[in-house]
């Protein structure tokens, strides 16, 4: 009865051990998945295509980020129309639209914040960033305000173009802050270097760079 008890214990906690194993492998698996679509010279290109093509659908974009669907790459766009809502999944790279989800507005910053946790653990390891408490979301409001600007597609196209001539290739352009100040980071490599420069908002004036 006691070997038959024993037997039962430990395939009981083989099997919960296999259960997380399997869990935390389809976990890293999504996010090396998502780390390679941020260092795809093309994602920036991408994301500045969804960005025009929404605004031109009345939506107004919140932010882009590198996401996963049924196990395949893929981007995911927040955004707003009409004061309401919405989360839109992307293949990638071909940006064929797979989900549109209207979504309340606290289940969309949910939803967002999740998967900000995610790429800021990615970007952690390289540029120690931390986010957290009410230091988080005064930093998101900063940032908020840029992507509301009505130029901000426009600008966003200069600064791809500037960093361009200067010899750079374009990992990532997204919004930041810097000193309080919402401000463009652009991932770039040069050679065999990677860097990344923060620009100044709406100017472009380059404020700092820095290799990776």
């Amino acid at each position: 009865m006691k070997k038959a008890l024993l037997t039962s214990v430990l395939s009981a906690t083989l099997l919960t051990g296999l259960a997380t194993s399997a869990v935390m492998t389809s976990a890293v698996a999504s996010n090396a998945s998502e780390q390679q679509i941020y260092r795809n010279g093309d994602f920036g290109r991408l994301a500045q295509t969804l960005r025009s093509n929404l605004s031109r659908q009345g939506y107004q974009v919140m932010d882009i980020k590198a996401d996963t669907h049924n196990n395949n790459s893929a981007i995911k766009v927040y955004a707003k129309k009409n004061n309401k809502a919405y989360e839109l999944t992307y293949s990638y790279p071909n940006l064929k639209l797979l989900k549109n989800e209207q979504k309340a507005w606290s289940q969309l910053w949910q939803d967002k914040n999740n998967g900000n946790r995610h790429h800021n653990n990615y970007g952690n390891q390289h540029h120690g960033n931390q986010h957290h408490g009410n230091n988080y979301y005064g930093k998101n409001n900063v940032k908020d305000s840029i992507k509301q600007d009505a130029n901000f597609n426009t600008i966003m196209a200069k600064a791809e173009r500037k960093l361009k001539n200067m010899g750079y290739k374009i990992d990532e352009i997204e919004v930041d802050d810097y000193q309080n100040k919402g401000i463009l980071k652009a991932d770039v490599d040069l050679g065999d270097k990677e860097y990344e420069i923060r620009l100044s908002y709406p100017g472009l004036k380059i404020l700092t760079i820095e290799e990776d």
